[in-house]
């Protein structure tokens, strides 16, 4: 029987006894099998071999710019494109501006999309450093996927200017936006649980378990389960699927395969601790 590691070993000539059509055939299940799992290889041609910057070279730059702009939200940054910013010599217009707050401070960055089929010369490093300038930024940043002409890194050295590519942060901050999916989750999930606590108390102020709690025991596992769930996510570096115990049968597992089922779960039970705060709040004598 022929195999897929039959045609992954073969070099430049077919393995023996592989028709043509065999050897596609077996070629594309290979292919489809390493395609990364990203909204933006779909619709990529099989036998696609690129680099990571191809999916971006496909987009037009308003799409470039998008994306852009999606990948800092993702870190929780607030994002605005196409800003027009006023500066101490004029009015300057960015592609994304990226907003957010570090140890006390507002901090402000403008970014510069260049999805273009050339290498980006030293004098767009050097109009950008005047921006920042004088509109009073923290950083500037230019994302190319072509790269940089000789002279740009050097030019950008001792600066506030990073020079980089969409394809090249999204590699190098896929832990920072797996905990910052994983804050997300947890934090709403924690915020509700602790305000239906107080209405509903658990403990005694001597530590001591409150037997008669209006908090539905039930309630209390799924909360605790769901934020056990998550952290093992987060310490597994986003393996699925995830657990999230039984169902509401009681008997069916509930698992998780993707992101959009964690945020389908969080909803959930969401709502059903929103719905015990509401009960207790309009039911004081219920606590």
């Amino acid at each position: 029987m022929i195999t897929a590691t039959d045609v992954i070993a073969q070099k430049p000539r077919q393995a023996r006894g592989v028709t043509a059509g065999q050897a596609k055939t077996l070629s594309d299940r290979v292919i489809r099998l390493r395609r990364p799992a990203c909204p933006l290889f779909s619709g990529l041609p099989l036998g696609f071999t690129g680099t990571p910057a191809a999916p971006f070279l496909r987009l037009n730059w308003r799409e470039y710019q998008q994306e852009t702009a999606k990948f800092f939200r993702s870190l929780g940054y607030d994002v605005t494109i196409e800003e027009k910013l006023k500066g101490a010599r004029g009015e300057h217009k960015a592609d994304v501006v990226s907003r957010f707050g570090r140890h006390g401070f507002k901090c402000l960055w403008v970014i510069e999309c260049k999805l273009w089929s050339s290498n980006v010369p030293k004098e767009k490093v050097l109009a950008l450093q005047s921006i920042i300038e004088d509109v009073g930024a923290d950083k500037g940043i230019i994302l190319s996927e072509k790269g940089f002409q000789s002279g740009c890194f050097a030019c950008a050295q001792r600066t506030n200017i990073f020079l980089s590519s969409l394809s090249e942060l999204r590699k190098t901050h896929q832990e920072d936006l797996h905990h910052v999916f994983v804050d997300s989750m947890l934090i709403p999930v924690e915020r509700a649980a602790s305000r239906a606590r107080k209405l509903a108390p658990l403990i005694l102020p001597g530590g001591e378990l409150l037997l008669d709690t209006k908090f539905p025991v039930h309630l209390v596992g799924r909360i605790e389960i769901f934020e056990m769930a998550l952290q093992r996510y987060r310490d597994g570096d986003g393996r699925f699927p995830i657990h999230f115990g039984l169902g509401d049968d009681g008997n069916t597992r509930t698992l998780a395969y993707s992101q959009d089922d964690i945020i389908e779960e969080q909803k959930k039970l969401l709502d059903r601790i929103n719905r015990l705060i509401a009960e207790l709040e309009a039911n004081p004598d219920k606590r």
